[in-house]
Formats: structure tokens, sequence, C-alpha cells
């Protein structure tokens, strides 16, 4: 007598193979989190660059249209830029960065009529600004 054995056909995956699986890719999912985050300040701080200079530039811009005033009506020390009614109609609202940023406007002295700075992520020691005199980074919150 013959005993037939029917083949039996394995078919999906193991709960163990899933979980490996799982546990895999949940694995490089954090690796690749923690190597965007250097990223995605550069990002942020490129953000903050390009806001930095549209403020300027609604700033020239209102400078030229209230001469001979020029920035009689904007602060006179180091004063977050926060409020729209500041820089309107030129720039309205006011960047922000997604809410993680402020630029703060200061009085520059030694003839210069305007200084915006903001603090950067990657190097926090690091303020980048935007005066009429031009653009750059420095180690304090005052413009050079």
């Amino acid at each position: 007598m013959i005993i037939e054995q029917k083949k039996v056909n394995k078919r999906g995956f193991t709960l163990i193979e899933l979980l490996v699986v799982i546990a895999v890719i949940g694995l490089l999912a954090s690796i690749v989190m923690v190597a965007m985050g250097g990223a995605r300040k550069k990002a942020r701080d490129a953000r903050g660059q390009g806001d930095l200079r549209q403020i300027a530039t609604a700033m020239e811009l209102k400078y030229s249209d209230s001469l001979p005033e020029g920035y009689a009506n904007l602060p006179d020390t180091s004063t977050a830029i926060t409020t729209s009614t500041l820089l309107d109609p030129y720039l309205n609202p006011i960047p922000t960065g997604n809410g993680v940023r402020t630029y703060y406007w200061y009085d520059g002295g030694n003839n210069q009529t305007y200084c915006i700075t903001f603090q950067m992520e990657v190097t926090t020691t690091n303020y980048f600004y935007v005066s009429q005199k031009g653009a750059g980074t420095t180690t304090s919150a005052a413009c050079p």
C-alpha cells in the first residue's frame, strides 16, 4: 500500500518574518531622520536669509517713499519685527519662518539706517545680518 503525500503549498510570510522586516524598516527610517536633522537646520537658515533680504527690500522701499523723514517711524533700538503694519504695504505679512524665527530690527548707528538680524541654527554663535551696507554673518547680534 502506497500512501500519497499531498504537496502543501506554503503561501505568505510567517509572523516572525514580518516582524523582522518591520524592525529593519523602522531602524533604517530612524537613521535617515537623524541624518536629515542638519539639512533641515541649513534649510531653515537659508529661508531665514531670504526672508531677511525681503524685509530689507521692504525697508528700503519704505525709506525711499518716506523721505525726508526716512526711518523716523521705525523703532530706534533692538525690537522684534512682528507686526505687519511696520512695513505695510511693502511686506505684509512679515515672514516668520513657520513661527520658529523672529527677526530683529537694530538702529545700527554709524550712519547706518537699518540693520536686521537673526540667530542661525547651524552655528548658533553666528548671526546673519542685512543692512544697507550689505549682508553677512557676525558673532554678535549687533551689526558690524
